[in-house]
């Protein structure tokens, strides 16, 4: 599965950074049940 989020936010010389980021994630099936308890389905 794949998230795509995009943020602005300042650096640490107080300019606005904008921010495009892409993460690939896939769940290892035996987590699941873990996973599942603690954050839900979505």
């Amino acid at each position: 599965r794949e998230v795509k989020e995009t943020m602005d936010t300042p650096s640490s010389e107080g300019l606005i950074v904008h921010l495009d980021v892409s993460i690939l994630f896939h769940l290892n099936p035996t987590k699941a049940p873990d996973v599942y308890r603690s954050v839900g389905i979505n």
